[in-house]
C-alpha cells in the first residue's frame, strides 16, 4: 500500500484570488463563510476537497497501484481511471456525451474539477464576468466550465452579492406612459438591447426602432453602443423609410 505524496498547486493556475470589482460585490470574509457552508451544511457530495483531489491524481498516475485495499479505495480509484483525467497536474472531469434533443448527441468540453477552498473564486469570477445577470446564468456558466459546483452552491453566494442586491433594492413599480401616435411616423422609438452576455460573433447589442401608430419594427446588430454605430444604423434607416417627425 503506498502513501499519498504532497502535491502543490499548478504554476500560474488561478484559484478564485480576489480583484478590487470582485471585493466590491463580495465581502472579504465570505468566501471563509462559504467555505465552512460547504464542508458543515451543504449536501453537495460531488464538490472534492484537496485531500481527495490529491488522491485522484495519484491514481490517474499510478493506475497499477492502490493506496489501500478497503471497498472506499477501490471505489474512488474506479470512479477516478473512468470518468477523469490530468493534464499538468490539474485534474478535469473527461468531456460527457449527452442528447442534443434533436436525436443525435453532442459532447461537451471537460471540465476542470473544482474544491471546497477555491469554488468561491471560480463563481464570483464568473457571476462579475455575465455582469451579475442572476443565478441560472451564473449556474450555467459555471457547469460549462467546473466540476462540482451546484445550482444551490451558486445560489448561496449570488445571493450575497452586493450589486445584485441593491440592484433589487432599487427596482420598483415603473409608472407607465402610453406613446400616443396620430398618423404614421409621426414618432419613431429607439431602443437599445443588451445581449453580452449571449453574444453572436462580434456583436453584443440589438438596435430596435418601431413606430408606434402601425408598430413597424427595424432591427439591426451593433457591435457596441457608441454614438458613432447607433448613428450610422439610425443614418441608414431614414434612408430606407425617411425622416420621422419625432424621435
Amino acid at each position: 500500500m503506498d502513501e499519498l505524496p504532497v502535491l502543490s498547486s499548478p504554476a500560474g493556475r488561478n484559484y478564485g484570488q480576489p480583484d478590487p470589482l470582485q471585493e466590491v460585490a463580495f465581502k472579504s470574509d465570505l468566501a471563509m463563510e462559504f467555505e465552512r457552508y460547504l464542508r458543515t451544511q451543504s449536501t453537495n457530495c460531488s464538490i472534492f476537497t484537496a485531500h481527495k483531489n490529491q488522491q485522484f491524481i495519484w491514481y490517474i498516475e499510478h493506475p497499477n497501484r492502490m493506496l489501500g485495499r478497503d471497498q472506499i479505495s477501490i471505489n474512488q480509484r474506479t470512479f477516478a481511471l473512468r470518468y477523469f483525467e490530468v493534464d499538468d497536474g490539474c485534474l478535469y472531469r473527461k468531456a460527457e456525451t449527452k442528447p442534443d434533443g434533436n436525436g443525435g448527441f453532442i459532447t461537451g468540453p471537460r471540465r476542470y474539477v473544482a474544491l471546497i477552498h477555491n469554488a468561491f473564486g471560480f463563481i464570483t469570477d464568473i457571476h462579475r464576468l455575465i455582469l451579475h445577470f442572476g443565478i441560472q446564468k451564473t449556474y450555467e456558466q459555471v457547469s460549462e466550465r467546473y466540476y462540482g459546483i451546484t445550482c444551490n452552491d451558486v445560489a448561496w453566494v449570488v445571493n450575497r452579492c452586493t450589486i445584485c442586491n441593491l440592484k433589487a433594492a432599487a427596482k420598483e413599480p415603473v409608472l407607465v406612459t402610453p406613446i400616443v401616435a396620430s398618423r404614421c411616423m409621426n414618432r419613431f422609438q429607439i431602443d437599445l438591447m443588451d445581449f453580452r452576455t449571449t453574444p453572436d460573433g462580434e456583436y453584443n447589442w440589438i438596435i430596435q426602432g418601431k413606430d408606434p401608430f402601425d408598430r413597424f419594427v427595424l432591427l439591426d446588430p451593433l457591435p457596441d453602443k457608441t454614438a458613432l454605430c447607433v448613428a450610422a444604423v439610425i443614418e441608414r434607416w431614414i434612408g430606407i423609410i425617411g425622416r420621422p417627425r419625432r424621435m
